[in-house]
């Protein structure tokens, strides 16, 4: 539940500001723009508590980044409290008061003007007075990175401090202000408050709490912004330029209420579809012919929550991708807009409860609110708009018009497809059937996306074209299966998914059947033998229900989010597999990383038009869009194919070394130790580092936490997750919980010191020792990276201790030390564990460069490693920079490196990296692929000066061995053993 945030006049802030004591020192001023939300989708409390619930559900911080917030209308919305550090720019946080300016203030987008910038100069001049700081303790954020614009390349730095300058000498000579303190009875020192520091420096704390992150308001200026605000997939539109908009013109078709758009950012007019199936699918034809294969058309319909720029931003992201593929991408941009209009709605009846401090905000009043704010008229309007378009003057009818003409002159040289998300099959349940009315050949596939159509309206419209001759040859629908419908939520208003609020409120009938909610489906006797459900025959139509076990193919899909699906990197290249006609084998152009991460969701769940700014920023540029695909646009994950593409479409290559397949991480948290001995942030952690793994990519993430964290489950998912990995592979294990130490009598530790991590039921004896680990480590496969995250006391090689009695006078009220003094029966296991070792030979002193792993961990061997504020420190710091650093390439020093600027100089918790001198160059989360390094000379004895030139030929072939399936380079290595084998013999 969202604290209460208040909203304040200029007035209001600056008497608050005034009476309120500091107890922390402020040395500077930080000013941000949100980015996004942006001022047209600002809906009051709603925008505020998005940002709360991103911060706070999604980052997991504390709180909410910003000090203050401040609106268009020019009011303060509260933030976190004034005497905590925020999140604001990483490295740069202790000492700052820092406020957000609600909008897009980019060269371009919106204007800082009004009574908004009024606010704006008037908090920077009364907390600097308040605070006794010079005018120039103002910063933008852009000052502290160069990857960002904020607060906006349209604000010029030196007006603001001029307008600033100007505002504190009105304030500092208001004979007006101090009249009006002497009559509320104010002493000399209360009127002199706004012009000295409110505290003397022995009431001053400076034992502020680690940094909690940095926002990210945008990225440098030229790129792709991409103003997210709410809807399917959470997008909203970022500026696109001429060119772009050019490029995009033969893809798209923008439509409003069903008509050609003749405004906006993008008009379509009957001439443009001419062009369209007159000028470039007959030259994306001949191209088709000389690749020996048909014209593949598919259109998309996107979800009916997405406004003009938000569906023109996703077509931007995601049409280079199709054409990549060899596929021709027609978009309809059908500008409903409809979910910023529900969720202002009910957020402005949610500002007048808090108001009343009523909080009764659960799902059934949010439904009978939602009915009561007109929001079953805006449904039923968008999804007239989809039925206008196919109406004698509708847009979409006129492109089916025109394709049946295509088709007609093209005989048996065109497949058509068909692809919508959410509202998108309304619009295709209209658009499919008027094409079929045309004359239009049949649709090769229908894929539905998480589909927000009625059930009946299904079998009315949809279901007599299925089949032979009747227009569509194959469906496809991937939905969530019912839990994880009912553990998403709308914009952290609503506590299930869209299709419930469409299902319990949005619809006439209260409970109607929606085609993409398991529980409609199976309600449905008619549903069952169309999609061979219930013991029925299967049949061509399928239901793939997210998330699936499998993680690619033509059946895969790892959706938790109703939004999320059209992002779904697993989701999408399904559906394209369908349109290609390829199996779960052939290769594929990869759905970009970059799209995926631009649009996600899942990454801004808990938005009310107010995603903000702290997800990860999206990438410089997106590809141009173009009939052939741009060489430099290069995915981050490194496709798996089992068959080099056809020429001459050109493939994606990586550096050898510099890509991978995220393949799988294990995140363990404990909290519920017995006894004393119980932590609070472990389990927080682990779901942190879990949700930045899937952000990244990684195909399966498990997480382990409390009774189920018992020494025989961690080891043996370790030991699974180490088996697992196949050459190119990259996999990840974080700890979060309790460590411990045993004097090492066997002299295989350089300290004395036997480290170990402590599974739940540790009151047996039961414990994990680093040796044992690192014998799990050593079954890692040839060319597999593994990369671990330990949060836990006696870091290092898996750390060492800190001494006991520096624990206890570390720990706090807030801070808890990750240690656990090794009890009686865990010591008479050891000593027991370590006889059976030495009886079998098993010890020996570790050569670190034999190390596998790669060991990034909390603290120095003399350190604590500590838990406050619900969170392991070193996991609040480290996890939010994983992205960013993947992203940018960091060799794993590097990283190293931003993790003690992330940490400061003056911190008492150290993070150390542990790991062979040769990984420390390799990329973050991978390895540097070679099998050179110690391989002896290939050929016959004397060719040793040829050692180097082989190597180097060797290196350049690894290279292309992260785009083979992993079956494929096992195979290649056992049989290059045997002809090494032969060779050698022979």
């Amino acid at each position: 539940m969202p604290k209460p945030f208040v909203q304040l006049t200029i007035a209001e802030f600056a008497e608050k500001l005034r009476s309120f004591r500091f107890t922390r020192p402020v040395t500077a001023v930080h000013m941000h723009h949100t980015w996004s939300p942006t001022k047209a989708t600002y809906a009051g409390l709603a925008t505020i508590e998005g940002m709360w619930a991103f911060h706070t559900q999604t980052n997991g911080w504390s709180d909410i980044a910003q000090h203050l917030s401040i609106a268009p209308d020019g009011t303060v919305w509260t933030g976190r409290d004034w005497n905590r550090t925020p999140a604001s720019a990483t490295g740069f946080n202790t000492g700052v008061f820092m406020f957000e300016t609600i909008g897009n203030f980019d060269v371009g987008h919106e204007q800082l003007t009004g009574a908004q910038r009024r606010a704006v100069i008037e908090v920077i001049a009364r907390v600097q007075l308040k605070c006794g700081l010079p005018l120039e303790s103002l910063h933008f954020h852009r000052e502290f990175t160069d990857v960002k614009t904020c607060p906006g390349t349209g604000v010029k730095k030196a007006e603001i401090l001029e307008e600033v300058r100007a505002a504190r000498a009105r304030l500092d000579g208001s004979a007006r202000d101090f009249l009006a303190a002497a009559e509320r009875g104010a002493t000399a020192e209360d009127v002199s408050d706004p012009l000295a520091r409110p505290f003397a420096d022995r009431e001053l704390s400076t034992a502020e709490p680690p940094e909690e992150g940095e926002v990210d308001c945008a990225g440098v200026a030229g790129r792709a912004a991409v103003d997210v605000g709410v809807g399917d997939g959470a997008r909203g539109g970022g500026a696109l330029t001429p060119d772009d908009l050019s490029a995009l013109r033969p893809y798209v078709v923008n439509l409003s209420q069903g008509r050609f758009s003749s405004g906006g950012a993008l008009e379509t007019s009957p001439g443009d579809v001419d062009a369209i199936f007159l000028e470039h699918l007959p030259r994306a034809l001949g191209e088709a012919r000389e690749q020996n294969e048909p014209l593949r058309i598919v259109f998309w319909a996107h979800g009916g929550l997405v406004d003009e720029a938000s569906g023109l931003q996703m077509a931007h992201m995601v049409v280079p991708w199709w054409v990549q593929n060899r596929v021709y991408p027609i978009y309809f941009i059908w500008e409903t807009g409809f979910w910023e209009t529900i969720l202002q709605l009910i957020g402005r009846r949610r500002e007048l409860a808090a108001a009343r401090d009523l909080f009764d905000l659960t799902d059934p009043p949010l439904e009978e609110l939602a009915r009561k704010v007109g929001g079953g008229k805006i449904w039923d309007g968008m999804k007239q708009s989809a039925q206008r378009s196919v109406e004698d003057d509708g847009g979409a009818q006129y492109v089916a018009r025109r394709l049946a003409e295509f088709c007609a002159k093209n005989q048996g040289t065109v497949e058509l497809h068909a692809a919508g998300h959410s509202a998108g099959s309304i619009f295709h349940s209209y658009f499919l059937p008027a094409a079929r009315g045309e004359g239009a050949p049949a649709f090769r596939s229908l894929s539905f996306l998480a589909p927000a159509i009625r059930v009946r309206e299904f079998l009315d419209r949809v279901v007599p074209m299925l089949g032979p001759g009747g227009g569509i040859e194959a469906l496809t629908m991937f939905t969530m299966n019912k839990n994880l419908e009912r553990a998403d939520n709308c914009g952290s208003i609503y506590r299930k998914s869209l299709l419930y609020l469409v299902h319990n409120a949005l619809e006439a009938r209260r409970g109607e059947p929606i085609l993409g909610l398991e529980e409609s489906i199976r309600a449905e006797p008619l549903l069952a033998p169309i999609f061979g459900l219930g013991g029925n025959a299967r049949t061509v139509n399928e239901i793939v229900w997210s998330k699936t076990s499998a993680s690619s193919g033509r059946s895969a899909s790892r959706s938790t989010t109703h939004g999320g699906f059209d992002n779904d990197r697993r989701t999408m290249e399904s559906v394209m597999r369908r349109v290609r006609g390829a199996s779960d084998t052939d290769w594929i152009e990869p759905f970009p990383a970059e799209a995926a991460r631009a649009f996600s969701f899942d990454a801004t769940l808990g938005d009310v038009g107010a995603a903000s700014a702290e997800r990860p920023a999206p990438p410089a540029a997106a590809a141009p869009v173009a009939p052939v695909p741009d060489l430099a646009v290069q995915p981050l994950e490194i496709p798996r194919p089992s068959r080099p593409p056809a020429s001459p479409l050109p493939t994606s290559t990586t550096p050898a070394g510099m890509g991978a397949r995220l393949t799988r991480a294990l995140c363990v948290g404990i909290n519920k130790y017995p006894g004393r001995n119980e932590l609070h942030g472990c389990v927080a952690d682990a779901n942190a580092w879990a949700a930045a793994f899937r952000t990244l990519g990684f195909q399966r993430v498990d997480i382990v936490t409390d009774q189920q964290a018992t020494h025989d489950r961690v080891r043996d998912e370790l030991a699974a997750l180490v088996k697992a990995g196949l050459p190119g592979d990259a996999l990840v294990f974080q700890y979060s919980g309790h460590g411990t130490f045993f004097q090492d009598r066997d002299g295989d530790e350089p300290d004395h010191q036997d480290e170990a991590i402590v599974p739940v039921d540790f009151g047996s004896g039961q414990f994990i020792l680093d040796d044992e680990i690192f014998e799990i480590f050593d079954d890692l496969a040839d060319g597999v990276s593994l990369t671990c995250f330990f949060d836990c006391c006696h870091s290092g090689t898996i750390s060492r201790v800190a001494l006991t009695t520096a624990l206890r006078e570390m720990s706090s009220d807030d801070a808890l030390p990750r240690f656990i003094d090794p009890t009686p029966e865990m010591w008479a296991e050891y000593r027991a564990r370590r006889s059976r070792r030495r009886a079998l030979g098993a010890e020996g002193k570790r050569d670190a460069e034999s190390n596998k792993a790669v060991v990034f961990s909390a603290c120095r061997d003399e350190q604590v490693a500590l838990e406050r504020g619900g969170h392991g420190v070193f996991t609040t710091c480290v996890a939010p920079i994983l992205g960013d650093a993947f992203t940018a390439a960091m060799s794993n020093e590097l990283f190293q490196r931003r993790i003690d600027g992330a940490f400061g100089q003056e911190s008492s918790q150290n993070p150390v990296l542990d790991c062979a001198t040769r990984a420390r160059s390799w990329p973050l989360l991978r390895r540097q692929l070679t099998l050179v390094e110690t391989a002896a000379p290939i050929g016959p004895p004397g060719h040793d000066g040829k050692k180097e030139e082989t190597a180097k030929a060797w290196n350049a072939l690894l290279g292309s061995l992260y785009t083979m399936e992993p079956g494929a380079v096992q195979r290649l290595i056992e049989q290059a053993q045997a002809i090494l084998s032969q060779s050698r013999t022979g």
